[in-house]
């Protein structure tokens, strides 16, 4: 774990370089250089105070030892030059071995002002690492500060989620571990880490020999397109134990230098980038035609696993449902027949703060496909930190449940369907026209029984269109006209009447496609922000009855802006209109009664409080 100080100190490092370097990664990558460099020259001092010699500051690379920095006659202007000179001759000279000089091949000084410089030197100065343990933690702290990498669509995995697979793949010592998109090599460290804590006795992988551990390190492989993050994965495998970690600057979609190279495991969360984008051409190798790279990296997925081989990806939720591009269809249909034994849906947001796609993970094993007629769907709703930019820890955790229900069924445990697993025949997927990967086309329907007509609830209402929304930022604390979003309060702002927008006649229902509210709102009012339905009930149902029934509807938890397109195929009994007055007039009574008692809560919580107060003197 990383010590109270070393967060305190980098924290501070990382103040010292905002002004000069804004870029997170760019501070990230500064200070990962400054970090191997001052290593690198405490290795050395400590080797000739116990009377040895010197392995990297030797002959020409002398000068530029860490401590030589701190000479009272080196000037502002000099510092910079020299320090500038050193990160160019670390990468050439021969005293030097290759993953150092690899590391440092790009590194350069990001600003030239002597002062900034200078503090963030003598800053360094107070940073104490022992060993590459210590360094190892300090530098996933650094990795922390990491945005989404833009156009490239490339966002870091979180930790748990990189365990949570790894520990489903299950990988074994003799296994070769592959990364294609391996970013800063999250997937492999954690693979090698699970290997050690499945080989441990006493301590951590003490079951293992020397050769054991030499062979895990030389199985795992990673490929990055982006040199920068290629250079950050060689430090973290270095820190993290892999002395010669196998990481390339390598494009798996336009080159196929590699591709006759298979592995037993490949873990993955590849980009999501479209290639024509950022001008990458795919090779010929590919059997999708397509230029979305999320559908490449699957196919190049599925052709580089052994016979036997094993594999979980992270994809993005076109993968699953989409069905406008054939290709879509045909990778479907591939996976099914490839090796897909398992969908596990993701909730929405977890990759905050750096993006709020909608994920999910395909389980792949090559073997037990051939075993079991059906695959499982495991829906993940909280994965044990807030979906929100802060992504700070909470209780609700279904992944150790999800965990077990995997385990469960790898062990071939019969698990009752419910709302969060399920099971389905390949063979109903394929039958399906567009082989979708979405647990609701397959979800055994309960039958409708009713004395009255089961009609379709879409044909109970017009879909309205606002013709305009009003944005968050400008709704106003009073006003004219109220303004109806999806949020949980009924009226979440007001619209100014000096400025003319278009108002709703009422009663209609309100449907909150990304938070599943239903909201009755018989007043005029304006539409406020995204994923609002306004359906406008017609003569063959009571407004209000509309809304008890969609308000009692089940909805599968489908993700972001997903809900309507489920509740508009669902069926309802039809009651006639007399009948359906009587029900709501029974439930507006229902309803009388929660309200008052609501308030009755208040009034004597209210008391209690009151009562206490008076006790303290307050």
């Amino acid at each position: 774990m990383l010590d109270t100080k070393t967060k305190k100190d980098i924290d501070e490092l990382r103040d010292i370089l905002v002004g000069k370097v804004t870029d997170p990664k760019s501070q990230v990558e500064h200070i990962t250089t400054t970090l191997m460099y001052k290593f690198m020259s405490d290795l050395d001092s400590k080797s000739i105070q116990m009377g040895g010699k010197p392995s990297f500051f030797v002959n020409d690379m002398k000068t530029y030892h860490w401590d030589n920095f701190f000479d009272p006659k080196l000037s502002g202007l000099d510092r910079v030059e020299k320090y500038e000179n050193a990160l160019k001759s670390i990468s050439k000279s021969s005293s030097f071995p290759t993953l150092f000089r690899d590391i440092f091949k790009e590194a350069n000084l990001p600003f030239k002002d002597p002062s900034t410089l200078k503090k963030f030197l003598i800053k360094f100065n107070d940073l104490e690492y022992s060993n590459s343990e210590v360094l190892g933690n300090a530098y996933e702290y650094l990795l922390s500060f990491m945005q989404s990498q833009g156009d490239a669509g490339q966002f870091r995995t979180p930790r748990n989620i990189i365990q949570f697979m790894v520990e489903i793949i299950n990988p074994k010592k003799d296994e070769s571990i592959l990364d294609p998109a391996c970013g800063t090599g999250g997937f492999l460290l954690k693979s090698f880490e699970h290997i050690l804590q499945s080989n441990t006795k006493s301590r951590e992988g003490d079951l293992l020999t020397v050769n054991d551990l030499m062979q895990i390190s030389d199985n795992l492989l990673g490929y990055d397109i982006d040199p920068e993050m290629t250079r950050l994965s060689l430090v973290n495998m270095y820190l993290n134990q892999i002395k010669e970690p196998k990481i390339y600057e390598y494009d798996a979609i336009s080159n196929d230098d590699k591709w006759n190279e298979l592995s037993d495991i490949i873990l993955a969360n590849p980009p999501f980038f479209n290639p024509k984008k950022i001008s990458i051409t795919p090779h010929s190798r590919f059997r999708l035609n397509t230029s979305k790279a999320a559908l490449l990296f699957v196919d190049y997925i599925l052709q580089h696993l052994k016979p036997k081989g094993r594999a979980a990806i992270i994809v993005p939720e076109g993968i699953i449902f989409d069905s406008t591009a054939k290709v879509f269809k045909l990778l479907r249909k591939m996976l099914l027949e490839e090796g897909l034994i398992g969908i596990i849906s993701l909730p929405q947001n977890i990759f905050k703060p750096y993006a709020g796609v909608k994920t999910s993970i395909l389980i792949i094993d090559k073997v037990m496909s051939k075993e079991r007629d059906d695959i499982f769907f495991r829906v993940i709703n909280n994965d044990g930190f807030s979906l929100n930019d802060k992504r700070d820890p909470i209780d609700d955790n279904d992944l150790p449940d999800a965990l077990k229900d995997i385990e469960d069924f790898y062990k071939n445990i019969k698990i009752k369907n419910s709302k969060e697993f399920a099971t389905v025949k390949k063979q109903e997927i394929l039958s399906e026209k567009n082989f979708s990967f979405e647990l609701s086309k397959y979800e055994e329907k309960d039958e409708i029984i009713s004395d009255y007509p089961i009609v379709n609830l879409i044909d109970l209402y017009e879909l309205i269109k606002p013709t305009s929304k009003i944005k968050k930022k400008d709704y106003l604390s009073e006003g004219r006209i109220p303004i109806i979003d999806q949020s949980e309060k009924f009226i979440a702002g007001y619209w100014s009447n000096t400025q003319d927008k278009t108002s709703i006649s009422s009663p209609v229902i309100i449907f909150g496609d990304h938070t599943r509210v239903v909201k009755y709102v018989d007043f005029d009012f304006v539409a406020g922000a995204d994923g609002v339905k306004i359906l406008k009930p017609n003569t063959k149902v009571l407004p209000k009855f509309l809304f008890f029934l969609i308000q009692n509807i089940q909805i599968t938890n489908l993700g972001y802006s997903r809900h309507y397109k489920e509740l508009k195929i669902k069926k309802v009994p039809l009651p006639p209109l007399g009948v359906q007055q009587e029900i709501v007039d029974e439930l507006d009574g229902y309803q009388q009664i929660i309200d008052d008692n609501k308030k009755l809560i208040t009034i004597y919580t209210q008391k209690i409080q009151d009562r206490i107060n008076k006790v303290l003197g307050e």
